[in-house]
């Protein structure tokens, strides 16, 4: 062929049973190549996704899959290379190029679709040239002879010894064995000793920084047999940071200690890992069987654990002293699962954490991280294996704050935590008996004495008024309470006749409720001497129907010296 417009280096990469791998050095071309394609690949969540417990599988692996697609003559001088001299260029999509990966994948899943609709009783997974069929075993077979003839009309070409023509309730993919008859998942014993020659190799000559990726690829890949198995990683992962690219070097301290607990566990077979566990930490499953609510201050950790059928179990303990506030947090969840192991000893069940810290969340769903405190990898070291053998499987999501009331009332100490039903006490001890209860909360189980609108038609004399207000009828009791006020001259505010505190109620669930919460969201109003009461300390965040406004009328005179009332 005439000189191509650009030449790259070409070389060859082992693959598994003796072959090889012929690789195109297309760094330069992806330099200037305005292909930048993000896509999702269907892996091994989509296919335990599909399969049905006891399913048929088979398999099908399209021979040398890239060089199916051709590429068009007029950019085929873009893909150039030089042997012994002479120029060649590749005629169809190469290894190397970056977004060889999306444009195949897109291919596969054209043809893909056209198989689904021929054949709509048989589930697919494609994986670039891996593809995975399960369903029931008689659609199976008579199905595969005629999706092989479909897609080499399609001119595809199948590698018929490395796929699974006969139906099968397990089979190989991705480096996992696949088994619909136990549900379960385990690693393939040639990706298990080829692991365990790597980890070897490592223990005895160390490591550089190529090696220490490869090898850590390696090992994620595998860590999804083991519950714990990312947390073992973490202290290799920090020892590979500092690794040079060209020097090896000897792995020491806890990175090693977690080679040699890798080593141990690739040398024993594969343990096979419940589908439906993983389905679970996943997101991917439909049941919801436990679940677990958890919150932190720097007094104390505090959780909500709910089962069907079972009462809540609520818990609270002291936090540890001068830790930061997200390891409290996860700390808090390691104190609810503990519980749920100490009550819940039959274990096989879904459990999922609620916490609304982001970073503990992190931390429980990624088995730890390298910016997290040591003592997390600990933890977790210690705490997935008992989890994994009580068959608990655990996900943990985030919520917000405002939906996790209980737990964070809960973990705060007595000095801190305060409720509807205390301030009411602390109010009445401070200035007096209540007269009155116009609109009682159902907390006390008392019935209204009068409706919203008889309320403010009535005349509101001296006294101490308490009442539940909703929030629609604010802004009409702020009317009213100011015209009383306006009535009173104001040279003295301790003369006045009204002050209102406000207090705040959940109106599904008005029990505790922290000062903090209260005090962050200033969910009060103030008395001022030059013009009464304000209500400029009210915000948006009360417009939220959920809650309901307490207010508290009673004299001034009782005020004494006080010259502004909050909560």
């Amino acid at each position: 062929m005439r000189s191509p417009t650009l030449v790259s280096p070409i070389f060859t990469i082992p693959k598994s049973l003796a072959e090889t791998r012929l690789i195109h050095d297309l760094r330069s071309l992806n330099a200037v190549s305005s292909e930048n394609r993000t896509f999702r690949l269907h892996g091994i969540k989509r296919a335990l996704a599909t399969i049905r417990p006891g399913d048929w599988l088979t398999r099908l692996d399209l021979t040398k899959g890239y060089y199916q697609v051709g590429v068009r003559p007029a950019d085929r001088t873009l893909l150039g290379f030089i042997v012994d001299g002479r120029p060649y260029a590749f005629r169809v999509l190469p290894f190397g190029w970056k977004a060889a990966p999306f444009h195949f994948q897109r291919i596969m899943l054209e043809a893909g679709a056209v198989v689904a609709r021929r054949f709509p009783g048989v589930n697919i997974t494609i994986y670039l040239d891996d593809w995975l069929f399960s369903g029931r075993k008689e659609i199976l077979t008579e199905a595969m002879p005629k999706i092989i003839r479909l897609l080499t009309d399609m001119g595809l070409v199948i590698n018929i010894q490395k796929s699974q023509l006969i139906p099968t309730q397990s089979t190989t993919f991705l480096g996992f064995v696949i088994d619909s008859l136990r549900e379960g998942l385990k690693l393939d014993e040639s990706k298990r000793l080829k692991y365990l020659s790597r980890v070897i190799e490592a223990l005895a000559s160390g490591l550089t920084e190529h090696s220490a990726a490869r090898l850590l690829g390696n090992l994620s890949f595998a860590s999804l047999i083991w519950p714990d198995g990312v947390a073992q990683l973490r202290p290799l992962q920090r020892a590979a940071q500092s690794l040079k690219h060209k020097y090896r070097t000897r792995i020491h301290g806890d990175a090693r200690d977690a080679l040699i607990a890798w080593k141990t566990r690739l040398e024993r077979p594969s343990p096979t890992r419940s589908t439906r566990e993983l389905l679970h930490l996943w997101g991917m499953s439909q049941q919801l069987e436990v679940t677990v609510m958890t919150d932190a201050s720097l007094s104390g950790l505090g959780g909500i654990i709910r089962v069907p059928g079972r009462s809540p179990i609520h818990f609270a303990e002291p936090a540890p002293q001068g830790e930061h506030i997200t390891l409290l947090e996860f700390r808090a969840i390691n104190a609810a699962l503990e519980r749920v192991m100490q009550n819940h000893q039959a274990g096989s069940f879904e459990l999922t954490v609620y916490c609304d810290s982001r970073a503990a969340v992190a931390w429980l769903n990624r088995q730890g991280s390298t910016k997290a405190p040591p003592v997390v990898d600990e933890i977790l070291r210690e705490l997935l294996p008992r989890l994994s053998e009580r068959r608990i499987s655990v996900r943990a999501v985030h919520s917000a704050g405002h939906l996790n009331v209980l737990a964070d009332s809960l973990s705060r100490n007595d000095r801190e935590l305060t409720s509807v039903e205390r301030i009411i006490g602390r109010t009445i001890e401070a200035w007096g008996p209540l007269e009155k209860d116009a609109w009682p909360l159902e907390l006390f189980g008392a019935k209204a004495l009068m409706t919203p609108a008889e309320m403010l038609d009535r005349t509101w004399s001296d006294g101490r008024w308490f009442a539940a207000i909703p929030f629609g009828m604010l802004t009409h009791v702020y009317a009213k309470v100011s015209r009383l006020v306006s009535k009173t001259p104001l040279t003295d505010p301790r003369k006045c006749r009204l002050a209102i505190i406000l207090l705040v109620s959940d109106a599904r669930s008005p029990t505790a409720m922290s000062l903090r919460h209260l005090t962050q969201h200033r969910l009060y109003f103030r008395i001022h001497s030059n013009n009464g009461v304000d209500f400029s300390e009210i915000t948006p965040l009360q417009a939220d129907k959920t809650f309901r406004l307490v207010a508290l009328f009673i004299p001034l005179q009782s005020l004494k010296e006080r010259s502004e009332v909050q909560c």
